[in-house]
């Protein structure tokens, strides 16, 4: 009904049961520019990093780039400030608490390209580096990063923990978490 009104253009679902592994899919091969896996790509490569320097989540950034505000999601509700010095753990909370695009790419230099594509590899999807607006993938593909992070083995069990709290603490709470009960914790992004 919101495609014959216009409201959206397409949609997709792709639904996995994680107890049993039974699934089911909507219009499977529609593609999508999704922006959020390549953070969650980001957010991952970052937490792997981690596992062999623990002290990286601690390290200071400073922040000396400042995006216009008129490009910034329109979820967003918080801005770094400039000349101001943040942990890569707190830009990583900023980029998915807030949907804050000056946390991303604030972390764009301290992530580790060799471990980002070996997400990409494990995920089995093309390697679209940092940015690339024009990347595209369907629903169950990008689902195969959370399936990642709920199995653990990519990560250890904390920075698997450590991801599904950032991605369960996201202030938008429109689109599908509008019609959930709000006691429902929800994994989204």
């Amino acid at each position: 009904s919101f495609i014959k009104t216009s409201v959206i253009s397409t949609a997709s679902v792709y639904y996995f049961e994680l107890n049993d592994g039974s699934q089911f899919n909507i219009n499977s091969d529609e593609k999508y520019r999704p922006t959020d896996m390549l953070e969650i790509t980001k957010m991952i490569a970052l937490l792997k990093q981690s596992e062999k320097n623990p002290s990286f989540l601690e390290q200071k950034v400073l922040y000396l780039r400042k995006i216009n505000s008129h490009t910034q999601s329109p979820k967003a509700s918080i801005a770094l400030e400039n000349n101001k010095s943040y942990s890569i753990r707190s830009l990583m909370y900023n980029m998915f608490s807030n949907s804050d695009e000056n946390a991303t790419l604030a972390l764009n230099p301290y992530i580790d390209t060799a471990i980002l594509k070996a997400i990409y590899s494990a995920v089995q999807e093309p390697y679209p580096g940092l940015i690339d607006a024009n990347y595209l993938t369907s629903v169950s593909d990008y689902s195969r990063l959370l399936k990642m992070l709920y199995n653990v083995g990519y990560l250890t069990e904390t920075n698997c923990e450590i991801a599904l709290e950032l991605l369960s603490n996201n202030s938008f709470k429109d689109g599908i978490l509008k019609h959930l009960g709000k006691d429902i914790k929800t994994v989204h992004y």
